[in-house]
């Protein structure tokens, strides 16, 4: 039985099975270094087995030989990740409990904190990256899709603490400016991370088990937070057929409400009505052949479609776009 991690173990279903056990490499090497090691700390590094390494964008940890760093502070930590690039670092103080806190560190900027707890820190790299790995015969693994809803406001955390369990809360900090992450746990095969940003705004990434229940799960946050979403815009250079083929697929898989949340005023019944019965009777990526865009605003479709998408370019570049309205005609 864990200590320290078994909610940790209980997202990956190995609690009844994953037992914490010996780990005399780095014993060895806290001996060496006149380091006294945090239980939350020794409990993991007998238990990882390269877990949190394969629940990463292909970043690295050293548990069993970290970097000892002392700060400006006095404060010593074991410096045991950092991003695959070394981008930014994550130490774990020594001396600050049985669970102690974890600091970060962007492109050696000074360290801040990242979690209240160790056990904080390993638990949300397991739950934001469990769901959004897919992984091969051959052990290698793919970034799939999960649903990412920008937002004008930070309401959304008191919406979804009404609504589901809160479990672990990360900080990181950028050049001067504070990111906070909540995670919200709907189900033991649904995932939630609203990220707060120093500007005011937010965003809040949606992950599931299967590419089904991500949809439907983005489709009912989406739902939940109405009038805070901002409509997203769509890589599509030179051309619509991109945007077109996008909406196409979403029509297909049964998300008319990330349709419907894709622009900027939201579309009637009747238009949502007109646009799938357009594509229907003829996909909307094989309308968009042929289409290239001309200024920086654009109207497709028309009567022969029955509806009239307006779209307009969101960068200097023109390969992103948005879109306006949906209207039928």
């Amino acid at each position: 039985m864990s200590d320290y991690h078994g909610r940790t173990l209980e997202l990956l279903g190995l609690e009844s099975n994953h037992r914490p056990g010996e780990a005399p490499e780095l014993q060895a090497w806290a001996e060496t270094n006149g380091v006294k090691l945090s239980a939350a700390y020794v409990e993991w590094a007998t238990l990882d087995q390269g877990l949190l390494h394969k629940y990463s964008n292909q970043d690295h940890f050293w548990l069993h030989r970290p970097r000892l760093e002392t700060l400006e502070t006095g404060t010593r930590g074991l410096v045991f990740n950092s991003e695959n690039q070394n981008n930014f670092f994550k130490l774990c103080l020594l001396d600050h409990g049985d669970d102690p806190p974890v600091l970060f560190s962007f492109c050696h900027e000074p360290w801040s904190k990242y979690s209240d707890r160790f056990s904080d820190c390993v638990y949300a790299q397991i739950f934001d990256w469990q769901y959004q790995l897919e992984f091969g015969r051959g052990g290698g693994s793919d970034i799939v899709y999960s649903g990412l809803i920008s937002l004008r406001t930070q309401a959304c955390v008191d919406v979804l603490r009404a609504r589901y369990p809160e479990v672990a809360t990360t900080w990181f900090s950028i050049e001067g400016g504070t990111f906070a992450e909540h995670r919200f746990l709907p189900s033991s095969r649904e995932r939630i991370v609203a990220m707060l940003q120093p500007d005011g705004k937010a965003s809040v990434r949606a992950m599931a088990e299967t590419f089904d229940l991500t949809g439907r799960l983005e489709g009912q946050l989406l739902e939940m937070l109405g009038d805070d979403v901002v409509a997203q815009p769509f890589h599509s250079p030179n051309s619509p057929s991109h945007l077109l083929q996008m909406l196409g697929r979403r029509i297909d898989d049964g998300w008319l409400t990330q349709v419907r949340y894709s622009c900027v005023t939201l579309p009637t019944a009747g238009a949502m009505q007109r646009l799938v019965a357009c594509h229907r009777s003829l996909s909307l990526a094989r309308r968009g052949n042929d289409m290239y865009f001309a200024g920086s605003e654009m109207e497709v479709g028309g009567p022969d479609w029955g509806v009239l998408l307006r779209l307009k370019q969101t960068d200097s570049r023109g390969t992103w776009w948005v879109i306006q309205e949906i209207v039928e005609c």
